[in-house]
């Protein structure tokens, strides 16, 4: 019930306009089956009315589940997001392990408020970096863009065209069913040969 009123209380937030939500969640696979249900049934909860909502896992933690689950619910698979990692609460995990130790003999409300003191301390210094940090991952990303393009140009004059086509045909076909229905997105998977008639 809490990470459903939270959602719902974030979606509500400032969304004029916007019909798409993406939400990266460890466990979105388990959560999402049932959330339109569980908003419908209970009078504290709503979302923005026709607001495509999206259920992915980053990839810190998708590796640690079901093979269907990545085909399903990776970044990767969906058009316009691609290499995320999906994760913010991780990354300062091993900055506060360090402050547990000193923090085990507080009382409670001191150890929240040292706690939250070191999270507005890594907040602040994540600001003041923010621009350089954003440039860089921009530079990256068109460097293997351009790398990207080079190969995927290279194996477009190998394959041939009707090939091709068919494959687009299928790709198209299984992201507008993944709205309804996410089995449509196991073309992708390779490793169990499900995917082997898109090869």
């Amino acid at each position: 019930m809490n990470m459903d009123y939270s959602l719902c209380q974030a979606l509500k937030y400032n969304m004029d306009g916007i019909s798409r939500a993406v939400i990266c969640y460890d466990i979105a696979c388990q959560y999402f089956i049932h959330f339109h249900d569980r908003v419908q049934q209970n009078d504290h909860l709503e979302i923005p009315p026709n607001l495509n909502i999206e259920g992915l896992i980053g990839h810190f933690h998708i590796n640690g589940h079901q093979d269907k689950c990545y085909t399903r619910h990776s970044p990767y698979f969906v058009p316009g997001i691609g290499k995320i990692d999906g994760e913010i609460i991780e990354t300062l995990w091993s900055q506060l392990n360090e402050v547990a130790g000193s923090t085990r003999s507080m009382s409670k409300f001191h150890r929240r408020e040292t706690l939250d003191d070191h999270m507005n301390d890594s907040n602040w210094k994540k600001h003041l970096r923010m621009t350089g940090a954003l440039t860089e991952k921009l530079k990256s990303a068109q460097a293997e863009v351009q790398d990207a393009t080079e190969f995927f140009e290279g194996l477009t004059e190998e394959t041939e065209p009707e090939l091709i086509r068919e494959w687009q045909t299928l790709e198209r076909k299984a992201l507008r069913q993944r709205q309804t229905d996410l089995d449509a997105m196991e073309i992708f998977d390779m490793t169990a040969g499900r995917g082997n008639y898109l090869i």
